[in-house]
């Protein structure tokens, strides 16, 4: 059984009907896009440099992400150590 499109966050009718013309009919089929393995590993290094860089304290960075979506706890702003 598969979980229909609509079913998931920010998803309505019409991003559905545009998915499902190319190929994706299920919620399922859209998680399987997920970055993954090296690429995931290369943008996560983007953001924390971005962050990192950033001048504006963490928590507008945390308002700013959460005003488009993007939940995230604070403590996940620190950049790894690169030792």
């Amino acid at each position: 059984m598969t979980t229909p499109l609509t079913e998931t966050r920010n998803i309505g009718p019409a991003m559905a009907d545009a998915f499902s013309a190319v190929g994706l009919t299920s919620a399922e089929d859209v998680r399987a896009l997920d970055c993954q393995g090296p690429e995931k590993a290369t943008l996560r290094a983007k953001f924390d440099r971005l962050v990192a860089n950033h001048k504006a304290p963490a928590r507008e960075i945390v308002r700013a992400l959460d005003e488009v979506g993007v939940v995230i706890d604070v403590r996940q702003l620190t950049p790894p150590d690169p030792s």
